[in-house]
């Protein structure tokens, strides 16, 4: 019995050992095949990963940090200088197109619980900028993007002027 394990044991070491040399240097017509460029993420795809990292940089400085009030949001300046510390870049504070993103005034310092965060505001862009939409971060740190009929529902609800 022995004797047949180490025969099949044999076997599949020497098929692996015959089959590895094919899978660890792919090639293409006898040369390495070119690694994958990187791929650039599209300007939508980046205002939407920069608004998600700006809610989340909100909430641990609400959550953690400011004995759960949300960060004065009255401008981009203030902003930035609370939220800096838990970002890692500051390219998450404006959108690849160009505008910087507003924050919510009628949140400023104020209590969180006092809020059903997942249908409030805290983060927009100032204009309609992707196919006629923009993107909005709510206060729970999901991010949509509204058509302007959606937007205008969020503003009234959110108390955005």
């Amino acid at each position: 019995m022995n004797r047949k394990a180490f025969h099949i044991g044999a076997a599949l070491l020497l098929t692996l050992a015959a089959t590895l040399p094919l899978h660890s240097a792919p090639r293409q017509g006898g040369k390495p095949a070119k690694k994958a460029k990187p791929v650039k993420p599209s300007a939508q795809e980046q205002c939407e990963s920069n608004l998600k990292q700006l809610g989340l940089a909100a909430f641990q400085f609400t959550v953690g940090d400011n004995e759960e009030h949300f960060p004065d949001l009255s401008s981009p300046a203030k902003i930035k200088s609370q939220l800096k510390p838990y970002v890692k870049s500051e390219a998450v504070f404006r959108c690849p197109l160009g505008h910087v993103y507003q924050g919510n005034k009628s949140l400023s310092n104020k209590l969180n619980y006092n809020f059903d965060t997942w249908e409030i505001v805290m983060f927009y862009e100032p204009k309609n900028a992707h196919g006629g939409k923009r993107f909005v971060a709510y206060a729970s740190g999901a991010v949509a993007l509204l058509t302007p009929a959606q937007w205008e529902q969020a503003k009234r609800k959110s108390g955005i002027k």
